[in-house]
C-alpha cells in the first residue's frame, strides 16, 4: 500500500510539472568571476526506459554559447541536453574559453525498485569512452550515479555542480551551483568519484581543469496505467 501511494504521489506531480521541468529548472547565480551566470537543466525524456550520461563541450564567445559538441551520448538523452545547454550563459571574463558538462540522467527505475523490497540502493558505475577533444579540456573516463535512498522527500530535479579537475584526472574541489533537496549531498559525494583524463596545454602537459557536472532525476512516470512494465521492472536485478 506505501509503494503504491509513493508511486501515485510521483506520478501526480510528474503530471502537473513535466511541461515546467526545463523552465523550472533555469536560475541566475553570481559566480567567483563577478558576473552571471545562467544554467538551463535539460529535461528528462518521457520515451527514457533507463538512465544514461550525455558528454558535451560548450564552445563558447564572450560567454554565448556559439555549439554545443557531443563527445558521448546514450540515447535519448542527447538532444535534450543539446537544447538546454544551448542556452547557458556562461561569465564573458572567461572569453572564448570552452566549458566540459557532464549530465547524468539517474535510472528512473531504480528508486521504486528499492522501494518494493525495502532496500537503498547502490551506486551505479559507467564507463565512458568518449571522443577526445582539444583546447584544455578534460573528458571523463568514469561516472557515479548518486546514490538514491528509497525514501525521499524530492521528487524530481537537478543538482548542477562545478567541479575542479585536478592533473591527475580526479575530482577536487565542488561547488554546488543548484541543489536537489535532501538528495543534494548524495550528488556531491558520486561526482567526488568520477574520473578524467586530464586536460593538457600547449607544452602536452596535464593540467587541472573546470568543469560542470549535472545530475537529472526523475521516479517512474506512470506506475499506474502501465502496471505490467512496472512489475517487470520492480523483477530487475538491482546491479547493472
Amino acid at each position: 500500500m506505501a509503494l503504491v501511494f509513493l508511486a501515485l504521489a510521483h506520478w501526480l506531480y510528474y503530471k502537473q510539472h513535466k511541461r515546467m521541468n526545463i523552465i523550472s529548472c533555469a536560475f541566475l547565480i553570481g559566480c567567483q568571476l563577478g558576473s552571471v551566470l545562467n544554467v538551463v537543466c535539460p529535461s528528462y525524456p518521457v520515451n527514457a526506459v533507463r538512465g544514461g550520461n550525455v558528454v558535451a563541450v560548450l564552445e563558447t564567445a564572450k560567454g554565448l554559447v556559439n555549439r554545443v559538441v557531443i563527445l558521448h551520448g546514450d540515447e535519448p538523452f542527447v538532444e535534450p541536453t543539446r537544447s538546454a545547454l544551448v542556452q547557458w550563459r556562461l561569465p564573458a571574463e572567461l572569453g572564448d574559453k570552452s566549458a566540459l558538462v557532464v549530465v547524468n540522467f539517474r535510472d528512473p527505475y531504480l528508486t521504486m525498485q528499492s522501494a518494493g523490497k525495502g532496500i537503498v540502493l547502490g551506486p551505479q558505475s559507467h564507463t565512458i569512452k568518449a571522443a577526445p577533444y582539444p583546447g584544455g579540456v578534460a573528458v571523463p573516463t568514469l561516472v557515479v550515479d548518486p546514490f538514491y535512498p528509497s525514501v525521499s522527500m524530492v521528487v524530481m530535479g537537478a543538482a548542477v555542480l562545478h567541479l575542479k579537475i585536478t592533473s591527475s584526472g580526479a575530482v577536487g574541489d565542488v561547488h554546488v551551483i543548484q541543489e536537489l533537496g535532501d538528495l543534494t549531498q548524495s550528488v556531491i559525494d558520486s561526482t567526488k568519484k568520477w574520473k578524467f583524463i586530464p586536460a593538457r596545454d600547449q607544452a602536452n602537459k596535464a593540467i587541472a581543469s573546470d568543469a560542470f557536472a549535472v545530475c537529472v532525476y526523475r521516479p517512474l512516470q506512470n506506475p499506474i496505467d502501465k502496471g505490467e512494465h512496472y512489475r517487470d521492472v520492480l523483477s530487475l536485478p538491482a546491479q547493472r
